[in-house]
């Protein structure tokens, strides 16, 4: 999971986490630097958890929202960086060592619980993500939805005040503004 730090961690086909990695990301060097910097992490992880890569056979990456955010102008919102930069870098062929795919954070967590958790037993539900970013992930007839676009969930980028605090992607009054870590 990438939001203000990268969180790696190494599971195995049940669930069970084997191993983890946590760094603090340098957002100087932009996308490359902070490809080499997931893909550090990524590596101790495996490494700690005393298996190869070849013992790997899949791999995903939870990031805040991006691809959808349209920001008139940065500030130095911890997810700023996300809002205005094209990272589909991430899902390029070549760039993991094994099959990775790349989702929002929330979403993911509400595809872990339909997977592993109290989800298992529910065909529809919302998974509300709130630390750095706000997000929503939303199991609907025992499926992930993701939207049109892939946008479903987007609730912290939901305005409760047109004329609130300004947003890093350019809107005013969104709820991530009142209610994250940050705010």
């Amino acid at each position: 999971v990438i939001d203000k730090n990268i969180q790696s961690i190494v599971t195995n086909i049940e669930g069970e986490i084997l191993s983890s990695c946590r760094r603090d990301i340098d957002y100087s060097g932009g996308e490359d630097k902070i490809l080499v910097q997931l893909k550090q992490c990524m590596k101790e992880a495996v490494r700690m958890s005393g298996l190869s890569k070849e013992d790997m056979s899949y791999s995903g990456i939870g990031t805040p929202g991006m691809g959808f955010k349209y920001a008139k102008q940065a500030n130095d919102g911890v997810f700023s960086y996300w809002a205005t930069k094209n990272l589909d870098f991430f899902k390029e062929k070549g760039h993991f060592e094994w099959p990775t795919a790349v989702e929002n954070a929330a979403k993911l967590g509400a595809l872990g619980e339909l997977e592993y958790g109290i989800g298992k037993s529910l065909n529809d539900y919302i998974y509300v993500y709130a630390d750095y970013g706000v997000g929503m992930g939303h199991v609907k007839g025992g499926k992930l939805d993701i939207g049109i676009d892939g946008v479903a969930g987007e609730l912290g980028h939901t305005s409760i005040d047109f004329n609130g605090r300004d947003c890093y992607c350019g809107s005013r009054g969104c709820l991530e503004s009142y209610c994250s870590i940050n705010a």
